[in-house]
């Protein structure tokens, strides 16, 4: 089961590498072991699908701990491919709230979650995919007021997208928090 997170994880990852966004300016390196030795696995294979397989392997040989602690240190790279590999990492370690922000970030600087959200429907949990949903929400809420222009819109478009719960034309955050709250008493 687990080698099947951590293939459908990766196998999401490399499908939006493809939106590969910059770094945010205040992005700190890391120096992580882990990340060292992450990267180092997969620099040596040639090609996506041979870096794909030694990322999914590399991880597959962590302990628990140590796949947490190296979710963490992707989630805070300078890479956007490296950021969300480690928040969708976090997801598989049912970590979801720690993954949400960097999702929410992801959303907000051009990334399309379509991948994830088919990653997660497809699990074997009906209600990730809702929880997911959910906890990006309330991360683009808690920091929609300090968006403006474009990363505005594409939170606002995820806020109202249909999918989960009531539809709703014109974002309002009265509307988004009545849909969500809605929503949250249905998966519990």
């Amino acid at each position: 089961m687990l080698r099947a997170v951590l293939c459908t994880t990766a196998a999401v990852v490399y499908l939006s590498a493809a939106m590969c966004l910059p770094a945010p300016a205040n992005a700190s390196p890391q120096t992580s072991p882990l990340l060292t030795k992450y990267r180092a696995a997969i620099a040596e294979a040639s090609g996506e699908d041979e870096r794909e397989r030694a990322a999914r392997d590399f991880v597959a040989s962590l302990s628990e701990s140590d796949r947490v602690l190296l979710a963490r240190a992707l989630t805070k790279s300078q890479q956007q491919t490296e950021m969300t590999r480690g928040a969708a990492l976090l997801v598989d370690l049912h970590r979801e709230k720690e993954a949400a922000p960097v999702f929410a970030a992801f959303v907000t600087g051009g990334g399309d979650m379509t991948a994830y959200f088919w990653s997660w429907m497809h699990r074997g949990d009906d209600k990730l995919a809702p929880r997911m949903y959910i906890a990006i929400s309330r991360e683009l809420l808690a920091r929609i007021d300090s968006l403006s222009g474009e990363p505005r819109r594409r939170a606002e478009a995820l806020l109202v997208a249909d999918g989960y719960g009531a539809h709703i034309d014109t974002y309002s955050r009265k509307a988004v928090e009545d849909r969500l709250a809605a929503l949250e008493r249905t998966i519990r």
